[in-house]
């Protein structure tokens, strides 16, 4: 029987919570947007996603050390899914 390397994933929630002084929402969400430092980030592991698949190869232990199997040849449609990341602009508050 044939085998196949699947690569799966699953997305978890990262967020934090910091206070900005600014003289409008908007300003304080674009120092938000802004601010690199995540040190105090928090894990959201009970938001976590789906599990999707994000790689197939054929044969064993092959995850990237050959041609992976092209998309278009899974039938399945729960077999990869897209998953676009998306930036809500803050006037969606």
């Amino acid at each position: 029987m044939p085998r196949f390397t699947i690569e799966t994933t699953y997305r978890v929630p990262v967020y934090r919570q910091r206070t900005y002084e600014a003289e409008t929402l908007e300003e304080a969400c674009r120092l938000a947007l802004e601010d690199d430092d995540w040190s105090e980030q928090k894990e959201d592991y009970e938001s976590s996603g789906e599990t999707y698949v994000t790689g197939a190869w054929p044969g064993e232990d092959t995850a990237y050390r050959i041609a992976a199997l092209h998309r278009s040849l899974h039938t399945s449609a729960r077999c990869f899914s897209e998953r676009p990341i998306t930036t809500k602009p803050c006037s969606a508050f």
